[in-house]
């Protein structure tokens, strides 16, 4: 397994870059790699959280267009709650 330092010193090597420089690099490429996981993360824990929500097995997901998506990622409250479960009764 190569070290921090290791993959630094190949880095600043194949850029010709001085070693700081390639350091600040390095970190800045890996703080937006953790951004990206972590958004992607969060969006795929949303939907989860709205299919749980809803009660929708996910198997059974068909969407069609984007106004089909949009209306399978709403959340029931904007009726009131009364108002839905009236409805769904």
């Amino acid at each position: 397994m190569l070290s921090v330092s290791q993959i630094v010193e190949a880095f600043s090597t194949a850029w010709k870059l001085d070693t700081s420089r390639c350091v600040f690099v390095f970190l800045r490429m890996s703080l937006l790699l953790i951004f990206i996981l972590v958004t992607t993360l969060s969006a795929l824990a949303y939907i989860g959280y709205v299919l749980h929500k809803k009660g929708i097995n996910p198997k059974e997901i068909r969407v069609n267009s984007i106004q089909g998506a949009k209306q399978l990622l709403t959340l029931p409250s904007n009726a009131g709650p009364q108002r839905y479960l009236a409805k769904n009764a």
